[in-house]
């Protein structure tokens, strides 16, 4: 909306002083106000594109964190250079709003640091669109560069290049293995009418079909399947986000 007002900016101020209606008449927006409004949407505008583009909730957005902090400290400092050459109050406003707008920023960015700081720069190395090249920017010195670099090369190394050449689709597939409490869980929401909203295949999916032959323990099969019951039960997950 803001935007729109900007681009009609000639016309509404037209509208205003050409209005019979004082009441009108009195919403007048000066020179000044307008140059507050166009530069609050500047410095506002890549937070509403950072925000579209990472909340997103059917792909991953780990390998962008970093480049977003980098492009949006990067429009801090572009906007505050551009507030020490305005002149008038409406200037130093709005130098006062980047910089507690680069306080609140920094203290998010700081939880990227370690122990989080090796998933991130891992996962922006797996980015097809970048690999290697996520850290060539200026953004980074010569000696994080190597360092991030290495690092996604030894997580390789230890987790993954033993697979090289394994057809991971002649792999045996784990046997699911709930305990007594959560096999409970799942009978109790069999036996009530929450069993007529659930997909039969679901059932057979979380170890319905197949209780008998599931006797060992698992504590982190255990977890995940409890979880997603009581989050049903609670009402606040359908059947069909579940069996998404």
């Amino acid at each position: 909306m803001v935007t729109r007002a900007i681009r009609l900016k000639d016309y509404i101020d037209q509208w205003v002083r050409e209005s019979p209606d004082d009441k009108i008449k009195c919403l007048g927006i000066n020179s000044d106000e307008w140059k507050t409004i166009e530069a609050v949407t500047a410095l506002l505008f890549p937070f509403y594109k950072v925000t579209k583009r990472v909340s997103a909730s059917l792909k991953p957005t780990i390998h962008l964190a970093w480049r977003v902090y980098n492009g949006l400290f990067n429009d801090i400092d572009q906007m505050r250079t551009q507030m020490n050459a305005a002149s008038g109050d409406w200037g130093a406003m709005i130098k006062t709003a980047v910089d507690a707008g680069e306080k609140k920023l920094s203290k998010y960015y700081s939880r990227t640091s370690q122990p989080f700081a090796d998933y991130y720069a891992i996962a922006a190395v797996l980015d097809p669109t970048m690999r290697r090249q996520v850290y060539s920017s200026d953004d980074w010195t010569h000696g994080e560069t190597q360092h991030y670099l290495q690092l996604a090369q030894n997580y390789y190394s230890t987790f993954y290049q033993s697979l090289e050449g394994v057809d991971l689709a002649r792999q045996p597939v784990p046997t699911i293995v709930i305990d007594e409490e959560v096999r409970g869980l799942i009978l109790t929401i069999y036996e009530t009418n929450i069993y007529r909203t659930l997909n039969l295949t679901l059932l057979n999916q979380i170890g319905l079909a197949s209780l008998g032959r599931m006797n060992s323990p698992n504590t982190s099969m255990t977890q995940y399947h409890l979880r997603t019951c009581l989050f049903y039960k609670r009402g606040s997950r359908s059947s069909t986000s579940i069996q998404q």
